[in-house]
């Protein structure tokens, strides 16, 4: 989380206040660094909570792990069967994702030693978010291929989803009130973005972009800020959050041909991942409207190493996903980024000197100095 920091100076004379307001201090506005583990064993990290228990892949890419504090513990016990994978974790440690049932891929919740599948036993479904009170969102195949957004309760398994669209569609986000975001196909061959609250679906379009192509909703607060893409005129990915019908484009600069925003957490700070084509992507970070590739925030990133997608975002700020060994190709790796306390902010040059050699000439004592830290 960006820190704003603010000098207040309080000097014994009204003149000399005025003076000081009018030649100023400047706020540095320093972004947040992180330091980064590397999760062992693993390809990918796809989830966190609160309690900073990180949920990934191991590096078969078809076993699923739990980390925190330094420890990694195997998910599934000895019913697991592969290939399987994991998307998301709730505050009460609840992990849910997909697994091979012995008929098909199947929606499902593991534990440290069990897992159970949820929808209709034998449909091929799998279940991409879930909040704090268990509800989950996903998707479920039918018979003729197509995918349908689907809502599914994490304590009743083997239950037939509820599907919440009847065309080509994917439920990728629940907030603690239920509402379920994603995409759904439209008319034109292409998605669009879509909420779904209280039994009623609402098409958001391309979030009201004018001449964007299709919209992607990904992941949503308990605010209700959504986080997500459009695809623009040119066919390019543009990140967004949108909130009480306004769409902010993240990387507003243009600095990447591509932007993708994969999570929000409840105080709107997004992350995702962009690229310019052709290129390596990287993770990126948006916070108190800057967009910050993340490979310029760690502190301690190993050299020819780069962050190339940040999958998830907790209360706390913890951010993780996979990063990759660039110097030899696609060998990849999960992580887990702690922010650490922003610099202090100082004055910019000028102002210090006009500010306290005008002190001095009109002879005026500073009595005190505040700083106030805003978040």
């Amino acid at each position: 989380m960006t820190t704003k920091h603010r000098s207040v100076m309080k000097f014994s004379m009204i003149a000399a206040f005025a003076g000081a307001a009018a030649v100023g201090f400047t706020a540095a506005v320093e972004a947040q660094d992180y330091t980064m583990t590397i999760i062992p064993n693993s390809s990918g990290a796809y989830g966190i909570n609160d309690s900073n228990t990180v949920v990934g892949i191991e590096t078969n890419g078809s076993t699923p792990f739990s980390y925190n504090s330094g420890t990694t513990a195997a998910i599934g016990g000895a019913s697991l069967l592969s290939p399987s994978f994991v998307n998301a974790i709730n505050s009460g440690g609840t992990i849910v994702g997909g697994s091979w049932s012995g008929v098909s891929q199947q929606a499902a919740v593991f534990g440290t030693n069990s897992v159970t599948f949820l929808g209709a036993a034998g449909s091929i479904s799998q279940a991409n978010a879930i909040n704090t009170t268990g509800e989950v969102a996903g998707n479920v195949q039918d018979t003729g291929g197509l995918n349908h957004a689907a809502f599914f309760s994490s304590s009743t398994p083997n239950q037939s989803a509820t599907i919440i669209d009847n065309v080509n569609s994917f439920g990728m986000g629940i907030n603690d009130s239920g509402t379920i975001v994603g995409y759904q196909a439209n008319s034109s061959s292409r998605f669009d973005a879509f909420s779904y609250s209280g039994g009623t679906l609402t098409d958001l379009g391309s979030f009201g972009v004018t001449g964007a192509l299709g919209g992607y909703a990904r992941s949503i607060n308990n605010s209700g800020t959504i986080a997500g893409y459009y695809v623009d005129s040119a066919g390019y990915s543009r990140a967004v959050d949108y909130s009480g019908g306004v769409a902010t484009t993240l990387d507003s600069s243009g600095a990447y041909l591509n932007s993708r925003a994969n999570a929000i957490n409840g105080t709107g700070v997004v992350v995702g991942t962009a690229d310019n084509g052709g290129t390596t992507p990287v993770a990126f970070v948006y916070s108190n409207g800057v967009f910050t590739n993340l490979n310029n925030l760690v502190t301690n990133l190993p050299v020819g190493d780069q962050l190339i997608s940040a999958n998830a975002i907790n209360g706390n700020g913890d951010i993780v996903g996979f990063g990759g060994y660039t110097a030899s190709g696609d060998v990849t790796y999960g992580f887990l980024l702690t922010p650490v306390t922003a610099g202090a902010a100082v004055p910019s040059p000028g102002s210090l000197g006009l500010l306290f050699g005008g002190a001095a000439g009109l002879g005026l004592i500073l009595l005190a100095g505040r700083i106030q830290k805003r978040t």
